[in-house]
């Protein structure tokens, strides 16, 4: 997998999306990700 280009991706999806509580900081904890949280 070619990380930069995930991360890229990723903040992409994450500007197309209206967030009001969710904090970017809380991705430094990669057990989130992994927890399924965009896993589902």
């Amino acid at each position: 997998m070619d990380t930069h280009s995930w991360a890229s991706n990723f903040e992409n999806f994450i500007n197309k999306l209206d967030i009001k509580t969710f904090k970017y900081d809380d991705f430094e904890d990669h057990e989130l990700i992994g927890s399924g949280a965009f896993g589902k």
